[in-house]
Parts: structure tokens; sequence; C-alpha cells
């Protein structure tokens, strides 16, 4: 009678720490430069989900997360930037500027004409 209990007991303890590590968590965070100014439509993602959000024009992002995923960070013009969020809540992310951005842009356009009936 003594294993059945045992066993009950760590059954439980297992779906109970299973549950802690999947908890979700409401996110907050500011996405910012190197001089800390606020990047305005960076995504943020949870890493493997579809689950995301932009900043908006200050910066300022929030989503539900769970407390063992990763944020994928990123903006035109910044290298990409991976944080784990660790149970944390509240982030400041600044993203460094890439060197290599769009230097130019080419823009082309096709004529479309229509055709008439007599």
């Amino acid at each position: 009678m003594k294993l059945p209990t045992c066993l009950s007991i760590a059954v439980a303890s297992l779906c109970s720490i299973q549950m802690l590590s999947a908890q979700q968590l409401s996110i907050a965070g500011k996405v910012t430069n190197a001089n800390g100014e606020p990047i305005a439509g960076a995504s943020i993602f949870v890493k493997g989900t579809q689950t995301g959000t932009a900043s908006n024009e200050n910066g300022l992002f929030n989503l539900n997360a769970p407390s063992d995923g990763t944020l994928q960070i990123r903006a035109v013009g910044y290298a990409p930037l991976e944080v784990p969020i660790a149970g944390k809540t509240n982030f400041n992310v600044q993203l460094q500027q890439v060197d290599d951005a769009i230097d130019e842009v080419v823009v082309t356009a096709l004529e479309s004409k229509g055709i008439q009936n007599p």
C-alpha cells in the first residue's frame, strides 16, 4: 500500500513542477537604440511561437509569454536580439544599429494597361 501512495506523490510533484515551468507571465518593456532613444515598430516575438507584438511610438510593448521562453526582438536597421525571459516581467532592450543597413532603395514599377471593348 505504501508504493502506490509514494507513486501518487511523485506524479503530483512532477505535475506541479511542469505547471510552474510553463507559467504565463505578462511581459512589459521598452526598446531603445544605443542613445537611449525609443525604437517604434520593433517586432517582439516569443521564440518558437506566433505570439508577438510591436513597440509603440515610445518604444513600449506588452505581451503574454511563458516564464521559460525567449524574446526575439527585431527592427529595420538594427541587429536582432534574443533575450531569455527567465521569469522576469520587465525588460529594457537596447538594439545596436547595423552598419550595413540599407544604403539605397530601388523602386520599380510595371505599366498596366486595361483592354477596352469597342
